[in-house]
């Protein structure tokens, strides 16, 4: 039996997480709050850390520093039993207090997302979530780029103004629509992003922010659903089981260089797309993640 928990079952894609390990054997998920996206309501979790603080599982998996903390702040003496503890770094939460979750996490098995990768000082794996998606049915007419801060809270540290700017100068030159989505249900995202034909990921600086962004869960998606993808970052999203991802990269500074080459060229634009699906359909699906994170 393997368990589950974390803060929120959104975050983190626990539900690709989820479907990833039933396919090793029965999973148990816990969760702090609701799932405020849709997109676990189909699972049979439990609310609630404390129903899973006995550990008493062949492996646990928390996901996200916030979990994390709040479970070592309670049941610090469970972290150092016989269960073999595996943690999943997927929050800027955790680099507001690396120096703390480094600590309790030295003796685990630790995955980590790309972004989060130069702050872990011990051994890891890097973490692609695992997802799998219909292709859409159809792509809108007009070249559409598309953006996912999520909320406007989440704005600053996507760099969308940044990103908005950008769209703002091709527009001029360009018939390209723009699509930014905000607030909106998982299901609704996923039906608008398919429709677009790019997806800009993030665009931040190491030097403002403290990292410089990488490939997470709407890049993702958006592979999936055949946008081409771009995000900025510093680390090579590759290791001895996964060869490394084929996302675009971009710096504030390249980004509309980058995106006119797409939008001028057909040909390159849709070789790109194919790769970039192919590598996602390939390496995050859950049968080949069910072997990845056990």
């Amino acid at each position: 039996m393997y368990k589950l928990i974390a803060h929120n079952p959104s975050y983190g894609n626990c539900i690709g997480i989820e479907k990833s390990l039933s396919l090793k054997g029965e999973v148990q998920s816990f969760f702090k709050r609701k799932d405020k996206k849709g997109m676990f309501d189909k699972s049979k979790h439990k609310k609630g850390y404390h129903q899973a603080a006995c550990f008493s599982s062949k492996k646990t998996y928390i996901v996200g520093s916030v979990a994390l903390l709040s479970l070592y702040s309670k049941y610090a003496t469970l972290f150092h039993g016989k269960t073999e503890v595996t943690v999943i770094l997927t929050d800027t939460f955790y680099i507001q207090n690396k120096k703390q979750i480094n600590k309790i996490i030295k003796n685990m098995t630790i995955f980590c997302m790309s972004d989060l990768s130069p702050f872990c000082k011990h051994p890891h794996k890097l973490f692609y979530h695992p997802m799998e998606l219909p292709l859409p049915k159809k792509k809108n007419d007009r070249l559409t780029i598309c953006h996912s801060p999520f909320s406007e809270s989440k704005r600053n540290t996507k760099g969308t103004a940044v990103i908005e700017e950008v769209i703002e100068k091709i527009q001029l030159g360009w018939n390209v629509a723009y699509d930014c989505i905000e607030g909106e249900s998982w299901e609704t995202s996923i039906k608008r992003k398919g429709k677009a034909h790019f997806f800009i990921d993030q665009v931040i600086t190491k030097d403002e922010y403290g990292w410089a962004g990488g490939l997470g869960k709407s890049g993702i998606e958006a592979m999936l659903l055949k946008c081409l993808t771009f995000t900025s970052g510093e680390q090579h999203l590759s290791n001895d089981q996964i060869p490394e991802c084929p996302v675009v990269w971009v710096t504030p500074e390249t980004l509309e260089e980058t995106l006119r080459y797409y939008i001028a060229d057909d040909e390159k634009r849709r070789d790109k797309i194919e790769e970039q699906y192919i590598w996602a359909k390939t390496y995050l699906n859950y049968e080949f993640q069910s072997e990845y994170l056990t």
